[in-house]
């Protein structure tokens, strides 16, 4: 097995170990895994898909209504969502505007939209939900590539 197939496999095996350190400001160059993780993160697709989900997130809180039936995705905490809306709008719109976005930031929007029991979806006060929009929004940069 060649060596980058082997990172590859390693990294999409760990995926979530490694998001959990690139949330934690880990810089990805200490490892090759790290490295391929961070820049998975930050394509422009995978941050296009991010801010899309944000939006679906306020559009359900909008309009509860039009998720019927039975699904196993966790609904999201409307009033948190509806109180931060403008932020998530925001963040939405930060994740696909930033041209050299940090991996930490996109970790920590990803982890947002991805963790049931975080403060998208469970009943944290508005204002648990603002403070993980604020350090993401803070950890995109801004933008630079030396940022």
């Amino acid at each position: 097995m060649s060596r980058s197939l082997r990172i590859r496999l390693d990294a999409l095996v760990r995926r979530a170990s490694l998001d959990a350190q690139l949330l934690e400001g880990r810089n990805p160059h200490t490892s090759p895994e790290l490295e391929l993780r961070a820049a998975q993160l930050t394509r422009w697709a995978e941050r296009r898909r991010l801010s899309a989900a944000f939006r679906d997130a306020v559009r359900e809180a909008e309009w509860p209504m039009a998720r019927r039936g039975l699904s196993p995705r966790v609904p999201v905490n409307r009033r948190a969502v509806l109180a931060c809306r403008a932020q998530l709008e925001e963040l939405a719109d930060r994740l696909v505007a930033v041209e050299h976005p940090r991996p930490r930031g996109v970790a920590i929007a990803r982890w947002l939209l991805v963790d049931g029991a975080g403060p998208l979806y469970t009943r944290a006060r508005p204002d648990q939900l603002r403070n993980v929009i604020h350090t993401a929004q803070r950890a995109l940069g801004s933008g630079h590539a030396l940022s």
